[in-house]
């Protein structure tokens, strides 16, 4: 399927989503939230091909992950809300628990990973989530399920996806003293 042949999904209302994700989904502003996942793919690899690999491993304060654990993060985070919007598209109401950002931090030795590694693994999850969306039906963008005791819907979750990773990327941009080129 192509994305042309996907229809616009549109924003999602703020009762479709925890109030925290409200701020990563303001910072998406493109009508198509799969044209969106696919250009900010290339873009962020681009972006990040950019970090000179003596700062992978470099925890810049007042920040209290390196550039690798910030990788990973957003690597993570990915995984989690399209588990979410899998579960969701799919109708399952299981409740689902939070989970620790932290703790995934420190769990998955980010330091041992290479700027390439972490871009393909976070390329190919984003780029199975755009393949994943673009075939959900209209109806299925509307489910709404729970995941941490707050009500959230697919759409929410792509929405956010793209607006966590463009926050981070915002921060890293800081941390290296990076102009923002393009929105990320």
């Amino acid at each position: 399927m192509t994305l042309e042949n996907v229809f616009t999904v549109g924003k999602p209302a703020s009762t479709e989503h925890p109030t925290f994700m409200g701020n990563y989904i303001g910072l998406v502003s493109e009508p198509d939230i799969l044209e969106a996942l696919e250009l900010q793919a290339v873009r962020f690899r681009e972006f990040a091909e950019s970090i000179p690999a003596h700062q992978l491993h470099v925890v810049h304060a007042p920040y209290s992950w390196t550039i690798a654990e910030v990788l990973g993060h957003c690597t993570d985070t990915e995984r989690v809300f399209s588990y979410r919007a899998l579960r969701f598209a799919a109708g399952d109401k299981t409740p689902l628990p939070g989970f620790d950002e932290n703790l995934y931090a420190a769990a998955f030795n980010y330091e041992a990973c290479d700027l390439v590694d972490l871009l393909d693994e976070w390329g190919h999850l984003r780029r199975a989530n755009t393949l994943f969306f673009s075939r959900l039906n209209p109806s299925q963008w509307l489910h709404i399920g729970t995941a941490n005791d707050s009500a959230c819907s697919v759409r929410a979750l792509a929405y956010a996806m793209v607006g966590h990773l463009r926050h981070h990327a915002s921060i890293l941009q800081k941390r290296l003293g990076i102009v923002n080129r393009a929105i990320i």
